[in-house]
């Protein structure tokens, strides 16, 4: 066991408080889509306004592990629509999350929001059957907000109000 005199104790107790009271700094770049993702509203069910939220697991080359739908809404939303949204974000391609330059494998939670076009949501609520749609398209509001082309009125589009980069378990 050593023994340290007095100034050794107060070179170790600086030393101590020094790297405590230091944050931790690191350049974090959260995953995002590479390209714009398609999702078609599910054939067989009736355009609607729904919320998809889903949770994914995007490894450090930009593709994805996992997808599950965490919620909806409406509490009444078709499941189709869970599974349109899950198979479309399974085979999209992502830029990786970034920690000071380094890609690493990380969680991001994205919202898929359907919207249907004016002429379903006024057939729907008349109660015929709506007529069918075209493949829809999702985007990023942080780059429609940049100045980026706004996907079509109708189209469900991508929300990303709580994404993680902490690193998925």
């Amino acid at each position: 066991m050593t023994r340290f005199g007095p100034a050794g104790w107060a070179v170790a107790l600086a030393l101590g408080v020094a790297l405590a009271s230091a944050p931790a700094r690191a350049d974090l770049v959260v995953a995002e889509p590479a390209t714009p993702i398609a999702v078609p509203f599910p054939s067989g069910t009736p355009e609607m306004e729904a919320q998809v939220v889903l949770q994914l697991v995007i490894d450090a080359g930009g593709h994805v592990e996992s997808v599950v739908v965490a919620s909806h809404a409406p509490e009444k939303t078709p499941a189709a629509y869970d599974d349109a949204a899950v198979a479309a974000l399974r085979t999209s391609s992502w830029k990786p999350s970034l920690r000071d330059g380094q890609a690493f494998r990380s969680r991001v939670e994205y919202v898929v929001v359907f919207h249907p076009t004016p002429d379903a949501a006024a057939v729907t609520a008349s109660g015929a059957t709506p007529p069918p749609s075209g493949a829809p398209t999702l985007a990023n509001p942080a780059t429609t907000a940049s100045g980026a082309a706004a996907p079509p009125s109708g189209a469900p589009t991508l929300a990303n109000p709580a994404t993680t980069a902490s690193g998925a378990a």
